[in-house]
C-alpha cells in the first residue's frame, strides 16, 4: 500500500528539484505504478524506456543494476517477447557485482534464470545456467533470492526427468514438503506463491487438473 506513495512523492521531488543520481530508479518505479497498478501499459513502457536512457549518463551508474532489473521484470515484458529480457538482466547482474548492489545482482541472476525458463531455452541448457546462477547467489549471501533460485532449479530437474515424482517440488535442489513450514514462519509469500505457481504448472503439464487447481487456490491466499 505505501509502494504509490513512495513512488509518486519520489517522482515530485525529482520534478521540484531535478534528477540525482538514482532518478531512473524513480522513473522505472513510476512505469511499474502505471503498468501494474493502473493498467497503463503504454504511459508505463515509456517510462521504462525513460529510466533506461538515464542510466546511459554517467553518474546513473550506481542505481543501473535495480533499473535494469525492474524495467526487465515489471515493465519490458508487457510490449517486448520475454527474451529479450534475458540480455538486460544478465548487464544487471554484472553491474550489481561492480557497483556493490548485490540484492539486485543476485535479483537479476534469479529473474535471468526464471524467463530462460519461460522463454521456452532448451532445458538442459536452462538447468546449467540456474546452477551456476545458484552457487553465485549463495556466495553473495543472498539467502532469500538462493532459496526462490532453488525452486526454479527444482523445477527444471522435475522437468528433465531428474525427480521421483514431476509433479512435485521434491529433489536434490528443494523439497517442498520441508520449505512449506519454513516459507509459513519465515511470512514469506513471495516463496510460497513460487511454490504454488510451479505446483499449477507441473500437475497441469502431467496431467493432473485437480492437483493443479487446488494449487491455484493456494496461490490465491
Amino acid at each position: 500500500e505505501l509502494f504509490p506513495l513512495i513512488v509518486l512523492n519520489t517522482v515530485k521531488h525529482r520534478i521540484k528539484y531535478g534528477n540525482n543520481a538514482t532518478s531512473s530508479y524513480t522513473y522505472a518505479g513510476f512505469g511499474v505504478f502505471h503498468c501494474g497498478l493502473l493498467g497503463d501499459i503504454e504511459t508505463g513502457y515509456e517510462y521504462g524506456k525513460l529510466a533506461l536512457k538515464l542510466i546511459e549518463t554517467r553518474d546513473s551508474r550506481k542505481a543501473e543494476s535495480r533499473t535494469l532489473f525492474v524495467t526487465s521484470y515489471f515493465i519490458n515484458h508487457w510490449k517486448e517477447p520475454v527474451r529479450e529480457t534475458l540480455p538486460p538482466l544478465i548487464e544487471g547482474y554484472k553491474t550489481g557485482l561492480e557497483t556493490g548492489d548485490l540484492e539486485f545482482a543476485a535479483l537479476s541472476a534469479f529473474i535471468y534464470s526464471s524467463n530462460s525458463y519461460i522463454a521456452g531455452i532448451e532445458l538442459v541448457k536452462v538447468e546449467t545456467e540456474i546452477d551456476k546462477y545458484s552457487d553465485a547467489i549463495n556466495k553473495l549471501n543472498q539467502n532469500t533470492i538462493h532459496v526462490y533460485q532453488k525452486i526454479n532449479h527444482q523445477v527444471v530437474l522435475n522437468l528433465l526427468g531428474k525427480s521421483d515424482d514431476p509433479c512435485c517440488l521434491v529433489g536434490s535442489s528443494y523439497d517442498q514438503n520441508q520449505m512449506l513450514e519454513v516459507h509459513q514462519e519465515a511470512n514469506d509469500a513471495n516463496g510460497l506463491f513460487f511454490m504454488y505457481l510451479h505446483g499449477i504448472v507441473l500437475n497441469y503439464l502431467f496431467d493432473k487438473p485437480e492437483e493443479a487447481y487446488k494449487h491455484i487456490g493456494d496461490a490465491e491466499t
